[in-house]
Formats: structure tokens, sequence, C-alpha cells
């Protein structure tokens, strides 16, 4: 495990409320060799100028995208996950000699971490389908970091539902996926989108469970519009809604698409950036340079 910041970039992640994490990046040639950043957006203000030697220079919304931190891994397991948390924020408190707080433990800190689901394996595969292996890790590896330095040791689970927010960008493409429909109001589509706003956790579970029985939700859809013609031949013989919906009904996973069944205060839940467009920004930025490096060069 190589991790990459320099003192300037643990400052600005010691000082946000919260910040973004991306897995996918591939710039190395080594097969096993894979890259995990963080990162955020800083304002366009004289703080962020300070910094603007460590910036890529893509405007966004007048921010500017920041990366806070490269880390470097062989492995793909929940163990090496959680302790890559652990080293990185340990490798900051030496250099900052201030401990990284967090705002559901410490009652000051850290707030959130937005992420994707494009994650790794789960180590208990029994647990899911296929479809839904590559959606948990990340969420343990964290939550089990938080649980660790958790003087109450409160259960992964309660750390998940107090921290993590779902990419919706990643959320609406998963749909997009799985649905294979029109987007009109009456569709499949939509009402899976409207997980989303649902105003209470009753109503979400209700949603989710006319979704998952697609023959009471036909029966009720049709019953309440004449647009049936809107689904595909494919809705009825594809597994990818179902699979979809079951995935979404993990309480992990709830609290991270609907402020109303999650933990964390909802006006923070509504603060907080619900995308992971600045690792993405510097994912093509990188990419743009170069792929295929061998490590020191990616490094450097």
């Amino acid at each position: 495990m190589i991790t990459c910041f320099f003192w300037q970039q643990a400052e600005v992640l010691f000082n946000l409320k919260s910040f973004e994490v991306d897995m996918a990046f591939k710039r190395c040639k080594t097969k096993n060799l894979n890259e995990i950043v963080f990162a955020t957006y800083l304002s366009i203000s004289e703080k962020g100028k300070r910094y603007t030697f460590l910036m890529h220079y893509k405007y966004i919304a007048n921010h500017l995208v920041f990366t806070l931190t490269h880390v470097y891994v062989t492995e793909e397991t929940t163990a090496m996950y959680k302790t890559m948390f652990q080293k990185v924020f340990s490798l900051m408190f030496t250099w900052l000699q201030q401990e990284l707080h967090w705002k559901h433990i410490h009652d000051d800190g850290m707030t959130a971490v937005t992420m994707n689901m494009n994650l790794k394996q789960c180590s208990d595969k029994s647990m899911y389908s296929e479809l839904i292996l590559d959606t948990f890790l990340i969420y343990l590896d964290l939550s089990q970091y938080l649980q660790f330095i958790d003087p109450h040791q409160h259960f992964w689970q309660w750390h998940s539902k107090y921290t993590v927010i779902y990419c919706i960008i990643h959320f609406k493409r998963e749909i997009d996926k799985a649905a294979e429909t029109n987007h009109n109001s009456d569709s499949i589509h939509t009402c899976m989108l409207k997980l989303l706003h649902c105003q209470s956790q009753s109503n979400y579970y209700e949603l989710l469970q006319l979704i998952i029985d697609r023959d009471t939700f036909l029966i009720h859809l049709k019953s309440i519009t004449d647009a049936f013609h809107v689904f595909s031949d494919s809705f009825f013989s594809n597994n990818s809604i179902h699979n979809w919906a079951h995935h979404k009904s993990h309480a992990y996973i709830v609290s991270e698409i609907n402020k109303h069944c999650s933990l964390m205060n909802h006006d923070t839940f509504d603060s907080i950036q619900n995308h992971t467009n600045a690792v993405k920004t510097t994912h093509f930025k990188s990419n743009a340079l170069k792929r295929q490096l061998p490590l020191l060069s990616a490094i450097l």
C-alpha cells in the first residue's frame, strides 16, 4: 500500500465536512495494482488560491477540483480497505498532529462521505446475487474503520447510516441499465427514481415492494393508467429490476439513498454534494495525460 499526499492536502481534508471516494481508477499498467482517490471541490477564494498548485484546473460552478490523496493497493479485501482508511488518516495525523473527527462520533468534524456503487467484491457471497456483489465492500470497510475509532463501539451499520451518501448519478445509471424502459411519468424507470423522494421510510419500502413484486405492481399500475404499453417485453423476463430492488432494500443502502431513511440530519444530508464528480474529473484529467503507466510515473 502506497499513500500519496502533501501536508496541504491533509490540512484541507481535516477541515472539510465531506469528501468523495472513488475506487475505479486504473492508470498503472501493473495488472493487480489499483488506485483509490479522495477528492472534493474547493471554492475559488483566498484559501483556494493558496492550494492552486495542487488543483486540477477544472472549473465547475465556480469551484475547483481538489485531489486529497491517492492510494495504490494490490489487494481487494475487506481487511485491506479498512487498513487503508486507518493508515491514510494516521499518516495525516503524523503530519498535522491532529486527529480527524467525525460529527456523529465526536460532535464535530467530518459529516459525510459520498461514494458510488462501482465497488469490489463482497466477502459474504451467499448474501447477494451476482449483480449485487460489487456494491458492499467500501461501505463495510469505512464503517468498520469508524467502529474501530468509536469509543462506544457501535455496529458498522450504525456508522454507515450516519456517514455515507450514495452518488445520485450512479444511482440513475443503475436504473437505466436495469429498467430498459421509457422515462415517461408512468414507466417503471420513473417509479424507481421516486425512491429518492419518498417522504418517509415506510413510503420508501412500500414503493420498493411494488417494484419487487412485479405482478402486483403491474396490476396496480394498470388500474391507474392506460399507459401499460410503456413496458418492453424484456421487463417480464429480465431479473435486473428484481435484483436491483432487492439490493435497494438493504438497510445500509436505504440510508444512503433517501434522507428520511438516514440517521444523518436532514438539512445536513441535503447540503452534501450527492455525486462523485470531483473524483471523476480527477480520473478523466489523469487519463488525459497518460494511461498504462509504471507505478513511479503514476505517483510523480
